[in-house]
């Protein structure tokens, strides 16, 4: 007789669990609810062991509406993606960087074979590099100083230009 009882009783916990389940599947309203229920518990487990938050600021979150609390599971995704995207780009730095590592290694010891005549040449080539900036910089620098003297010269003509104007007409007013 136990037995039978017992499977009684599991036919009706699977029944009410269905029917329970056909509600809220139908109800609209009763899903939201339930919904909004088990973002809210989400939120809280969030709030409390990814943020790290006191129990006061995890109790907060049933003073939240719905919407607030969707907001909040939102932001929290979104901060999970970002965190995920920054992790992905450290790592990919960190692998560039490992890269370059490598290669500027194999640059260096390939460039200490080098023999000291090519070091040479690679050094006359950058001092003719250098001598050549130098040159086109005091050309340009040449050139700027050239044209500020002459807006220089425009400014100082325009401003004599306009006080013997300002001259004239006070010489006209006066007289």
């Amino acid at each position: 007789m136990e037995q039978a009882s017992f499977n009684k009783l599991l036919i009706g916990s699977a029944l009410t669990i269905a029917g329970v389940a056909l509600y809220v599947h139908c109800d609209g309203n009763a899903r939201n609810k339930v919904q909004g229920l088990v973002n809210r518990e989400r939120a809280k487990a969030l709030v409390q062991h990814k943020l790290k938050a006191d129990d006061d600021i995890v109790e907060a979150v049933d003073d939240l509406s719905d919407n607030e609390v969707s907001l909040l599971m939102k932001f929290i995704d979104g901060s999970n993606r970002v965190m995920d995207k920054a992790s992905e780009f450290l790592d990919d730095v960190t692998d560039r960087v490992e890269d370059f590592r490598d290669d500027a290694s194999q640059k260096a010891q390939s460039f200490m074979k080098d023999t000291e005549k090519e070091v040479t040449k690679k050094q006359d080539k950058v001092a003719k590099k250098a001598a050549n900036l130098k040159d086109d910089l005091v050309d340009k620098s040449e050139d700027v100083i050239e044209t500020a003297h002459d807006s220089y010269l425009e400014t100082i003509e325009s401003a004599l230009k306009i006080g013997n104007m300002i001259v004239g007409k006070l010489n006209s007013f006066l007289s």
